[in-house]
């Protein structure tokens, strides 16, 4: 019992010591990611939006109406313009909200379609994999996410 008690004192200060030296580091960390900020996403959605020819005046003013709600998330602004520029997009987004519908069985080809854009991909898929998650729909969430990495 005694050697117990000694290995378990020993092992407590090795971890307590080794937390005590980590928090003196100044560096990110492994697996450590920084969000976007709303300014950069904006500025990316738009580059986007523009880069499929959805740059006319009536989308160009939806779109600023888009990034003017003080309430939303960035990926929930970033999500309704992607739903803008892309009735497909738009689609996917819309199916996966129906409660109604069946569970999703495989990755939709949107995702997987290099012909996009990355930006386009990764964050439809990041949105829709959300979406699914919400609806409890995990394991077919996780397929999404596993085809883009952060």
């Amino acid at each position: 019992m005694k050697r117990f008690l000694a290995v378990l004192a020993v092992t407590v200060l090795l971890i307590g010591a080794g937390r005590v030296v980590g928090n003196d580091k100044k560096e990110v960390s492994f697996g450590a990611l920084e969000t976007t900020s709303v300014e950069a996403a904006k500025a990316q959605a738009a580059s986007w939006l523009q880069s499929v020819g959805k740059n006319d005046a009536d989308t160009m003013a939806r779109f600023e109406a888009i990034w003017k709600q003080p309430d939303s998330t960035v990926l929930d602004l970033v999500a309704e313009t992607l739903s803008l520029g892309d009735a497909a997009a738009a689609q996917l987004l819309a199916e996966a909200r129906n409660t109604n519908l069946p569970a999703p069985t495989k990755v939709p080809e949107i995702l997987k379609d290099t012909k996009n854009a990355v930006f386009f991909r990764a964050n439809l898929g990041l949105v829709y994999a959300r979406t699914l998650a919400n609806r409890r729909i995990h394991e077919e969430s996780l397929d999404v996410l596993k085809t883009f990495r952060p």
